[in-house]
């Protein structure tokens, strides 16, 4: 995010030349920041729905 910050701040730009900065860096942050959460939420859901097995337990 701090990568982004002046692109989508538009920090540095210049008014008059649009081609600068072409694309939408806004929505670009928010869709990237949301897969990374999407892709976490579903990782900590998979492991904590794995079945556990204990050390001691095994079965005959």
């Amino acid at each position: 995010m701090a990568f982004a910050a002046p692109l989508v701040l538009d920090l540095g730009g210049r008014p008059d030349n649009a081609s600068l900065r072409p694309r939408d860096y806004g929505s670009g942050l928010v869709s990237a920041v949301a897969v990374v959460w999407g892709l976490a939420a579903v990782t900590a859901v998979v492991l904590w729905a794995r079945p556990r097995f204990d050390r001691g337990s095994r079965p005959a």
